[in-house]
């Protein structure tokens, strides 16, 4: 199954989320080890939770993880609230990408 990106990472340490466009632009910014070691949790933006793993020769891999689920827009929410910007209606956001970019702005402004 072909994953539609955007996707969403969470880094299970510290809690920053960042969006990727691209399995190679994560390739680009992900580090094999931490794959392999699941210091990510990943969700597309209708909120689905994805699997990343290792392989060749591509060594990213992004498929759908069937076998667990997460309210995603909590996540985010959690994020937000973490950097102080405040949500007053969030169900305004017709989805996770949308309310990711209105918190991103907020984070770079």
């Amino acid at each position: 199954m072909n994953i539609k990106f955007p996707v969403f990472l969470r880094e299970k340490d510290c809690g920053d989320i960042t969006k990727y466009s691209s399995a190679s632009e994560m390739q680009n910014d992900l580090e094999r080890i931490d794959i392999e070691n699941e210091e990510y949790e990943v969700w597309n933006s209708q909120g689905a939770l994805l699997k990343l793993s290792v392989q060749d020769p591509m060594w990213l891999k992004v498929e759908l993880d069937k076998e667990k689920s997460e309210d995603y827009r909590k996540i985010l929410l959690e994020f937000a609230k973490q950097n102080k910007i405040e949500i007053e209606n969030p169900e305004q956001f017709t989805s996770d990408e949308s309310l990711y970019d209105f918190i991103e702005k907020k984070l770079n402004s």
